[in-house]
């Protein structure tokens, strides 16, 4: 399992969470068409991917969600508060997930565990990605690095 970071600034932000076969995007803070260019660089079609996982609700984290998340029909992971102040556009109720701090979600084998961080938005998260063999933390924009959060990352490789 290997984290790809494909733009990382206050005008977008986007990371690939990729073992070859299943693909993750964590935020999507580009447009669709930019996002697409930047993926097919490292080989990976967005037909292919599997999730997109939403952090929180900041246009440089989501300006391109609901672009990719309509045209190549993927699950949009965020948690309650992400989700409603999210403007994702015209996504299918079917494709949108929220999520809850501390319970795991399988995709295709990987396991997905948001926690809390802190940050000046309405519910925002980091995500733990497991397989069993690499654990991999992406937490973006935390405020204030806690105890707790200290010790969610215990264990990552990434």
């Amino acid at each position: 399992m290997k984290l790809y970071s494909i733009i990382s600034s206050s005008s977008g932000n986007c990371s690939l969470i990729t073992d070859g076969k299943v693909n993750i995007l964590v935020d999507c803070g580009m447009s669709g068409k930019r996002a697409t260019e930047n993926l097919e660089k490292l080989a990976v079609s967005p037909n292919r991917l599997n999730a997109i996982f939403v952090t929180h609700e900041h246009i440089d984290h989501t300006k391109g969600v609901g672009i990719l998340a309509r045209k190549y029909n993927i699950p949009v992971f965020a948690t309650h508060g992400t989700h409603i102040n999210s403007d994702f556009g015209k996504v299918s109720d079917e494709l949108i997930n929220e999520v809850s701090p501390d319970i795991t979600y399988d995709v295709s084998g990987i396991g997905v565990t948001p926690f809390s961080i802190s940050h000046d938005a309405s519910d925002p998260c980091g995500y733990i990605f497991d397989n069993g063999k690499k654990r991999i933390a992406i937490a973006t924009d935390t405020g204030i690095i806690t105890q707790g959060i200290l010790s969610r990352l215990s264990g990552c490789h990434s």
